[in-house]
């Protein structure tokens, strides 16, 4: 599906949701919708252009999947972060706050495991500090 057909039908729809609107007798909201349609499908319009970038970016970036040495990386990773911060600040009141963060952490170290290439290191490194600065600003979980 290109490009314009799927600003048309956007804006097809978008007028069909403002009719309802206008039978329900919301005058001031269909206005509203009106407006703030105008200025995304400006913007849509305007942006249209970048969707051959995106589409040669998805083309050309390598389809990295996660191996279990990544998963076990970042999670290992993830919970040395987890502990060191932990002892020093004391960010963990319960087991579930512990799972609930090593997971959501491990989610945000892998992409950084996962690709290859010599800036692998540095990646791994900023991402890392990152998570660190997280986890520093993290007030205690009390989840039960």
């Amino acid at each position: 599906m290109s490009i314009k057909v799927k600003l048309a039908w956007s804006t097809v729809a978008q007028m069909g949701l403002m009719l309802v609107e206008i039978a329900l007798g919301l005058y001031e909201l269909a206005l509203l919708h009106l407006l703030a349609h105008s200025f995304y499908k400006a913007f849509s319009f305007l942006n249209s252009g970048n969707g051959v970038n995106h589409w040669l970016a998805t083309q050309l970036a390598d389809a990295s999947v996660p191996r279990r040495c990544h998963w076990l990386a970042a999670m290992a990773t993830t919970a040395g972060l987890i502990v060191a911060v932990h002892l020093s600040v004391g960010i963990l009141n319960s087991l579930a706050a512990g799972w609930l963060l090593w997971m959501a952490m491990t989610m945000l170290l892998l992409p950084a495991f996962t690709r290859p290439g010599a800036a692998r290191p540095t990646r791994v490194l900023l991402s890392s500090v990152f998570a660190l600065g997280l986890l520093g600003s993290t007030p205690p979980l009390n989840i039960a």
